[in-house]
């Protein structure tokens, strides 16, 4: 007796830790691995999804950028940033301050890292329906506060941060 249930009981764990194997390999080949060079997410490792749903502030967003002030990125990269005000949300600009429904969010700089000046994005009312706000969280973070929203039509992949 006791040696069928030491077979049932192997079968079981094997058959659980196949699922758990299946499981696992099927999020990874939805998913995709991408490695952020920079500091501006506080991560460096993100697992991202091409399909997603509803985009949430809190989530992380990867999209496509060109601008001469992020190295590398003249002809056009990707940034991975942080959803933080959203459609229906109120965004308010005061002196370089960002303000999502009366929530502080951070600050523009006058100068980018290389001493470029940088223009701060200006908006004060309710984010249209179809649009972000997003933000890194490092000081030098090239993001809404300079370039605006991002169009949620834009948004290629929703990322988690792994490390």
């Amino acid at each position: 007796m006791r040696e069928t249930w030491r077979r049932f009981g192997r079968r079981a764990f094997s058959t659980a830790l196949a699922i758990v194997a299946l499981f696992a390999a099927a999020t990874f080949v939805t998913s995709s691995v991408t490695i952020s060079p920079t500091p501006s997410d506080g991560y460096h490792v993100f697992l991202y999804r091409r399909s997603f749903g509803e985009i949430q502030p809190g989530h992380y967003v990867m999209f496509r950028a060109r601008t001469d002030l992020v190295d590398r990125c003249r002809e056009g990269c990707y940034l991975i940033k942080r959803v933080v005000c959203t459609a229906g949300q109120r965004l308010r600009v005061r002196n370089r301050e960002f303000f999502c429904d009366g929530v502080f969010l951070g600050r523009a700089k006058t100068r980018s890292k290389r001493g470029v000046a940088v223009e701060a994005f200006r908006y004060d009312g309710v984010i249209p329906e179809g649009l972000l706000f997003v933000m890194g969280c490092h000081p030098d973070s090239y993001d809404s506060r300079y370039f605006g929203f991002v169009r949620v039509s834009d948004v290629e992949a929703v990322a988690r941060p792994l490390f």
